[in-house]
């Protein structure tokens, strides 16, 4: 049950609402809310809504997400966090409605980079697998649960051992987004 995996999270930026449902955790986000850094450009959001607790040391992360409607830029999936200006998020994202994207993004000491993978079929659910070994980490994803790709390989040179892992939910634009976190696994790697 998803209710003993959280007992030791808490939000970042707690959403709009957040329940209990028969699937899992139901959050509706705030409209206009994100994590990006872009600090020569003098642009930062740090709003977005992250549910997630403390880890050290190597591990892997896994979280389901399910949702009924895509909305422009809504985004659910994982996110690795130390600081404002070093963090990963990978998760579904929604630029065209008509098509599911995984989107991964990277805030290294406060510069975002952004790489989109996109996923043949139009489906209501994902899974997010991120991997930390060290300053390294490598992002999957998966339809099924089962068989995961590999999206990306990253390095974080400015962080430590201790950062905050969990689940993340943002809409960047005007509209809010209703997204169900099924399941959160977090295993020593």
């Amino acid at each position: 049950m998803i209710l003993e995996k959280i007992k030791n999270f808490n939000w970042y930026n707690e959403p709009k609402n957040v329940r209990f449902i028969e699937a899992g955790l139901l959050i509706e986000t705030f409209s206009q809310t994100d994590f990006w850094q872009c600090l020569d450009y003098n642009f930062s959001k740090d709003d977005g809504h992250l549910f997630a607790e403390e880890c050290f040391g190597d591990f892997v992360l896994t979280v389901k997400w399910s949702f009924r409607q895509l909305i422009d830029s809504a985004q659910c999936g994982a996110m690795v966090r130390y600081d404002e200006h070093n963090w990963i998020k990978a998760g579904v994202l929604t630029i065209d409605p008509k098509r599911l994207q995984v989107g991964v993004v990277v805030s290294n000491n406060g510069s975002c980079d952004w790489s989109i993978v996109n996923i043949a079929d139009k489906q209501n659910y994902i899974w997010i697998k991120i991997r930390r070994k060290g300053r390294d980490f490598i992002v999957y994803y998966s339809c099924d649960g089962e068989c995961f790709e590999q999206v990306r390989i990253l390095h974080l040179p400015n962080i430590n051992e201790l950062l905050n892992i969990g689940a993340y939910a943002c809409s960047p634009k005007k509209d809010s987004f209703e997204c169900v976190l099924e399941e959160i696994y977090i295993t020593p790697y």
